[in-house]
């Protein structure tokens, strides 16, 4: 069973490959992270930020590390009520076609969250800690200050 369905999606990437790619970003159930998986859609995310001045969390992730798995969900959890303040990526450090900005990012140890307001680097810092990430978010969306 797992094997045909293996099948069919090698089929789907080879058939539709923009198809397949818009799927990625919301393959985990309407989730509000973006997967950027390459140099190209880090650069253009950064551009839409310039464009619009938004803000955005960048978390530098890797599918072996347990400290990002423990916080993946808080981070999903995040996407959900912030997800229309600010815009929330990833990107999987080990993924060949990222490493660009990986080491723009002087990426070090994982999970790494950046902040950014517009095209600006505002905030960054290592580790998997949920107070930090909760309030870099909140700081980013603008509601830190309401909720004081």
């Amino acid at each position: 069973m797992l094997a045909a369905c293996s099948r069919a999606l090698v089929r789907q990437q080879r058939v539709a490959p923009a198809l397949w790619q818009t799927a990625r970003h919301y393959a985990a159930g309407g989730s509000k992270v973006v997967e950027l998986q390459s140099d190209a859609e880090y650069q253009q995310a950064l551009k839409d930020l310039t464009t619009s001045k938004g803000a955005a969390v960048i978390d530098f992730t890797a599918k072996w590390c347990g400290p990002c798995k423990m916080i993946a969900p808080i981070y999903e959890e995040l996407a959900a009520e912030l997800g229309d303040k600010v815009k929330f990526y990833k990107i999987d450090i080990d993924n060949e076609a990222v490493q660009q900005a990986v080491i723009e990012n002087s990426v070090a140890a994982v999970p790494t969250f950046i902040g950014y307001q517009g095209p600006d680097r505002v905030t960054a810092f290592s580790g998997a800690d949920k107070a930090m990430l909760k309030r870099m978010a909140l700081e980013l969306s603008g509601s830190l200050a309401k909720s004081k």
